[in-house]
């Protein structure tokens, strides 16, 4: 179904996949007293309503959008600091430039670990975060 390389949370994606049901049962009968409204108050009020409860309705979108921007700005921060480690360098933050540092075998092990890690879950967090995106964006 995907490509090798392609790694996407099957465990993840029904979590998100129950909350979208309980919303669609929710929604019916929201659409019913929107209905309703309209009749008692007017178009002006039944659209100003109409946005109001999408914007509610998917402020959960908007979260998640948030929340997956801030894994990937964090992805990228952790790949540049582990690229820095596998040449043999640190980020000096007060001068504003690469050190050159030696580590040892042990440090490097756990950073080839971390990379490993991070390189894995990095397709399946961009994907999350392109599609929260472009929810969030259209909505």
């Amino acid at each position: 179904l995907f490509p090798p390389d392609f790694f996407v949370d099957t465990v993840a994606d029904a979590i998100m996949g129950a909350s979208d049901a309980i919303n669609s049962t929710v929604g019916v009968a929201l659409v019913r007293y929107l209905g309703l409204s309209s009749m008692i108050f007017g178009a002006r009020f039944f659209f100003a309503l109409a946005f109001d409860v999408t914007r509610i309705a998917l402020l959960h979108i908007h979260f998640l959008s948030s929340f997956f921007a801030a894994c990937q700005r964090l992805e990228v921060c952790l790949f540049s600091s582990l690229w820095l480690l596998f040449r043999g360098k640190k980020r000096n933050i007060l001068r504003r430039r690469s050190d050159h540092l030696k580590y040892d075998h042990m440090q490097l092990l756990v950073g080839i670990i971390m990379f490993t890690i991070c390189l894995f879950t990095f397709t399946t967090i961009l994907v999350y975060h392109c599609f929260f995106g472009i929810v969030n964006y259209v909505a």
